[in-house]
């Protein structure tokens, strides 16, 4: 409680400490992520500046473990209403 200039006596002060020590837990977990991002992102770019053919595979298994429950119905009504939409304001 000393590194926080807090007393444990006070009614306040606890709960001041643990709202400070879980900001700092959350912006380190931040940190951590972003390190984590910038790491990936940085294999993944000396990946396609140097062995070009193994980026494009990799990318190529990603998309097809994809897996898209698209209803076919949903899709054709979706594609209809952008048809109309188009040729209303064509018309115009």
């Amino acid at each position: 409680m000393k590194k926080y200039d807090k007393l444990l006596i006070r009614k306040g002060d606890l709960e001041i400490v643990k709202s400070e020590i879980n900001n700092r837990i959350s912006i380190y977990k931040k940190k951590l992520e972003c390190y984590e991002k910038r790491l990936e992102f940085r294999y993944t770019n000396r990946k396609f500046e140097l062995y070009r053919g193994k980026f494009y595979r990799d990318i190529e298994t990603v998309q097809s473990s994809i897996n898209s429950n698209i209803k076919k119905d949903e899709v054709v009504k979706f594609w209809n209403n952008m048809w109309n939409e188009e040729l209303l304001d064509n018309s115009d």
